[in-house]
């Protein structure tokens, strides 16, 4: 097999990759959105959604929005395709994933 073949296999596998962590990112946000009655909100805007949203003092039960980074950390928390029961374990693990050392997203 000639280097090109293996590099286009290369590509061909990381495409096939990407789409499969897209396709649970997606199962998994629309999970949140119908099940758990949360509203995603891809990019967050200053003013009150933002201190709602990211208020340490805001009580997990009163959040009605969550982000591509807190999908990102409930992933790093609980990987594979788990998914949360309620709103109390989702964002206990959301919790839980940004605790992890060196998984600052921003």
């Amino acid at each position: 097999m000639d280097l090109q073949v293996k590099v286009d296999n290369l590509h061909f596998y990381l495409y096939l990759r990407a789409m499969s962590d897209y396709y649970k990112h997606i199962s998994l946000q629309r999970h949140i959105e119908q099940k758990l009655g949360l509203l995603f909100v891809e990019a967050p805007e200053g003013g009150n959604l933002c201190f709602a949203n990211e208020n340490g003092e805001l009580r997990n039960e009163f959040k009605q929005v969550f982000t591509v980074s807190d999908l990102h950390y409930y992933r790093l928390a609980r990987p594979g395709d788990h998914l949360p029961a309620d709103t109390e374990s989702f964002w206990k693990e959301v919790e839980n994933g940004r605790k992890l050392p060196g998984q600052v997203l921003y």
